[in-house]
Parts: structure tokens; sequence; C-alpha cells
């Protein structure tokens, strides 16, 4: 499977209020967010039972920029790269959650 989504976040959210006054820039978790939520309707909705064992932040993102998320998923690793034009965002990976650690740490 193969996915490509276009994206921007509004320089008006609410994440973006106090974060690096005069030089805002989006938060990580805000984009992660945005990843989960492009992956969601090829996973019949579960996109919280989704691990993120790995995720690389490359280059900041700022407020109003456009960027495309890429999905791309081969047996059980899905692999994903956030990318402003040519910039790489962000790389990562994401894996289902397995049943049996409940998704909480100790």
């Amino acid at each position: 499977m193969h996915i490509e989504l276009p994206c921007c976040i509004d320089p008006a959210h609410a994440s973006l209020t106090g974060h690096f006054p005069d030089h805002p820039i989006v938060p990580g978790v805000v984009i992660l967010n945005e990843v989960l939520r492009a992956v969601e309707p090829y996973c019949s909705g579960m996109s919280d039972a989704f691990r993120m064992p790995s995720a690389k932040f490359l280059s900041p993102l700022l407020p109003g920029q456009r960027f495309t998320i890429t999905i791309d998923h081969s047996n059980e690793k899905t692999c994903f790269t956030v990318k402003s034009g040519i910039t790489c965002i962000v790389t990562g990976i994401l894996t289902p959650e397995s049943p049996s650690s409940g998704g909480d740490v100790p």
C-alpha cells in the first residue's frame, strides 16, 4: 500500500500559541497526529492501535507550510515520511500494537 496525502497546519492551530513566539514551528506531536490520521482510513479506524517505535525529526515545519505525508506499508511494517517540497521533515515507522503489551509503560 502506498499513500500520499497533502496537508497543511493552520497558522491559527491552538497548539501554536506560545510555541516559539515570533518564530513559531509546528510541534512534533501535531505532525505525528496527522500521520496517524492519514493511515486511519486504510486500517479500519485502528490508528490508536499503532506503536511508533521510530520517528526522526530532520527539519522544522512552519505553520501554514504545505507538506505531504507518504505512507508505505509492507508485511507488518509501515514506514512514513513527511516532506515539504524536497525537504524531509520527519521519517518513521508504525507497527501494530501488540495485544499483550496493552500500550502501557510500566
